[in-house]
């Protein structure tokens, strides 16, 4: 079974939350690294991410923009039931 992500991920993207989070197989699948959620790979990754994105505000913002514009297009729980209807047509 391939990993699918936590739900809180889409959660808090559809809120409109900046995500800095570990980076685990299969986040990529749905968010774009950089452009939709920001992924840190050890303590001093984080902690470069932490002090680079507190200090570039517009650019958290943006991501954290991009990726509730990503949910809304592509992850809402419509279109999740029309892709189990369409596996079961």
């Amino acid at each position: 079974m391939r990993y699918g992500g936590n739900m809180r991920l889409f959660e808090a993207a559809g809120c409109g939350v900046f995500q800095l989070t570990d980076d685990l197989p299969g986040t990529h699948q749905w968010f774009a690294p950089g452009e939709t959620i920001v992924t840190y790979t050890d303590r001093d990754d984080l902690r470069r991410q932490v002090m680079y994105y507190l200090a570039h505000a517009d650019e958290r913002r943006a991501i954290a923009q991009a990726a509730q514009d990503h949910v809304y297009a592509h992850h809402t729980y419509d279109q999740r039931m029309q892709v189990l209807v369409d596996l079961v047509s």
